[in-house]
């Protein structure tokens, strides 16, 4: 087996590795220079379709010229759509920036309207950026900024313009105009590509650069993108560039046409023909197996190997290291995960076997990470992605391609709820297949027969209501008024609150087992109507305060009256409404508390 090291590439003081996902990915026939390519974060899916992007939950989004926008909920075909607005329609859609949440549209008249949600989608206008050709232009998504709004970079004459909600900024550059504007993942650094060859890097607030590159090409690149935030690679038609600090440079070739899809640890290499990640090599990575190292993890590798050849020096390496044993195994089982190469991984293991905690945990996220890359699946993520991704998230997107199995198996063996993929494929079944009603009923009918808990699992989500008609044939009372309460809670208004609350009551009041329950639920609801009246007359609020809380607020502001009737209602003891009472006017010194002072008097004779 080749040695990891063979193919890294050395950028100043770090090193970089490009790893062979996946060959013969397309057609012969297909021309991918004649398309669009664009690919969705954490090893997500990949469309040639122009004039689109990708959420970070892998929703396709669609934008027209007319803006017109169309979001793919699934890989099935589903949508919503919604309108821009704001003159999109009249002046049109000249292109459009994509980031995890949201997006922006550029018009044709340098207007730019910005989409934060595409759960809610409210379009909605920036500040006016200066008249001009705008050559190229990034976001800065909302994360990564002060004013917690997407912030655009626009590159128009020989400066960049910061465009936010309210205002436009010029920076002032002078070394424009920039032919490719690219943010770093984490917002801080900005890479300017200039017509006459030469790269820039900057950090976001435009006050220092820090290092230049001239690549002297005489044509402009293709795209420009970020590997991590170390480095910039720099795509022509079959040429890539990756530019490291002070000036370093490595450079690689193709065949074909090469497309980047940035990523935030490294960059996937698009062409015809194959796909191949290039990223930073990891520092557990580099500290196993850079040449000349002499790390307890690289002893304890070549330990491991010296053993399955025999040799007595497999021993001389484990005492010359025991005293920094438990370093080395964690050093090697992080290395393990880094690793696309399943032989890589297996020795890596074999030497953090030697004992550690998370030894069983990383051989089971390397045995998801191995399934999924595999190229019928086609989710190639990093390790780095898959921490970032969690486990429930891949599961969604498995069960998205209609991969139920696999998402089944994962789910199982990462102890993950699995009710949410049998819904879905039940859902398909019903939508797309292509038996007969009965056949498809008898089928699914077979497959969750003995799964109860999904009918409840999906009707909580979906459909509340048949989910009242199921506990009610079934009788199951105290379920439900349980999803009363639920319910209750998610009611914008007290009233509708009150009024879930008090039919929850009514479902148990027959049973002498939740006497106490029924109780609770009336008082609560009479507590919310009486809050909301107090909320409707008077200057505080009251929803959501406790019965004391209710009797210490009136009583603070006056209304010893109406505190009496909280007092009725709910039977609170003389002794702890008078202990309200003291606590209210020990903090305003007027009236109420000369009264405490001579009531007190009189019960004390």
């Amino acid at each position: 087996m080749a040695n990891p090291t063979a193919d890294w590439e050395r950028l100043d003081k770090k090193f970089y590795r490009k790893v062979q996902l996946y060959t013969e990915i397309f057609d012969q026939d297909l021309e991918l220079e004649n398309y669009i390519v664009t690919g969705c974060s954490f090893g997500g899916a990949i469309g040639s379709i122009k004039g689109l992007g990708w959420s970070e939950d892998e929703r396709l989004i669609v934008v027209t010229a007319d803006g017109t926008v169309r979001c793919y909920y699934d890989l099935q075909g589903d949508f919503a759509q919604f309108s821009l607005g704001n003159g999109a329609e009249e002046y049109g859609v000249s292109a459009c920036k994509f980031y995890g949440t949201g997006f922006v549209a550029l018009l044709t008249n340098n207007h730019l309207i910005s989409v934060a949600k595409y759960e809610e989608p409210r379009p909605r206008l920036l500040a006016t950026p200066p008249e001009g050709t705008v050559h190229s232009w990034a976001l800065i998504p909302p994360a990564y900024t002060l004013s917690r709004s997407v912030e655009v970079l626009l590159s128009i004459g020989q400066t960049i313009h910061v465009v936010d909600a309210t205002e436009s900024d010029d920076r002032l550059l002078d070394i424009g105009p920039f032919t490719h504007v690219s943010v770093s993942p984490n917002g801080k650094y900005v890479a300017l590509y200039t017509e006459s060859g030469k790269a820039f890097v900057i950090n976001s607030e435009f006050q220092q650069r820090l290092s230049e590159y001239d690549s002297r090409s005489k044509t402009h690149p293709k795209d420009v993108q970020w590997c991590g935030n170390d480095a910039v690679v720099i795509a022509w038609e079959d040429e890539v560039h990756v530019v490291g600090p002070f000036n370093s440079a490595a450079k690689y070739f193709y065949d074909g046409r090469v497309h980047l899809i940035a990523d935030h640890d490294g960059v996937r290499l698009i062409t015809n023909d194959v796909c191949d990640f290039l990223q930073k090599v990891p520092e557990v990575t580099e500290e196993v197996f850079r040449f000349g190292t002499e790390s307890p993890a690289s002893i304890l590798l070549d330990a491991v190997e010296q053993l399955e050849n025999q040799s007595p020096k497999a021993d001389d390496n484990i005492q010359l290291i025991r005293p920094n044993l438990v370093e080395a195994v964690d050093t090697c089982v992080k290395a393990a995960g880094y690793e696309f190469s399943v032989h890589w991984q297996k020795q890596l293991l074999k030497a953090a076997s030697f004992g550690n905690d998370d030894f069983v945990d990383m051989c089971e996220t390397l045995r998801v990470l191995n399934a999924v890359r595999f190229y019928e699946i086609g989710i190639p993520l990093s390790y780095d992605q898959f921490l970032r991704l969690t486990p429930e998230s891949l599961v969604r997107r498995l069960v998205n391609r209609q991969e139920y199995l696999l998402a089944l198996r994962i789910s199982s063996y990462l102890r993950l709820p699995t009710e949410r993929i049998y819904v879905h494929w039940a859902s398909q079944k019903v939508r797309v297949g292509s038996e007969d009603e009965e056949t498809i009923c008898r089928m699914i009918v077979e497959k969750l027969d003995g799964k109860r808990a999904l009918i409840e699992s999906s009707a909580q989500a979906d459909d509340s209501e048949l989910l009242k008609d199921l506990y009610y044939q079934d009788d199951r009372r105290l379920d439900g008024a349980n999803l009363f309460v639920r319910e209750a809670l998610k009611q914008p208004e007290s009233r509708s609150s009150a009024d879930k609350l008090t039919l929850a009551a009514k479902l148990i009041s027959d049973s002498k087992e939740t006497s106490f329950e029924h109780k609770a639920l009336l008082e609560a609801s009479t507590l919310l109507k009486m809050q909301e009246a107090f909320d409707r007359d008077l200057t505080e609020e009251f929803v959501g305060l406790s019965v004391n809380e209710t009797l210490f607020q009136l009583i603070k502001g006056g209304y010893t009256n109406r505190a009496k009737k909280v007092q009725s209602e709910f039977k609170v003891p003389e002794k702890i409404f008078w202990w309200i009472r003291l606590r209210a006017a020990a903090g305003v010194g007027t009236v109420e508390a000369r009264e405490i002072e001579k009531l007190g008097a009189g019960l004390k004779r």
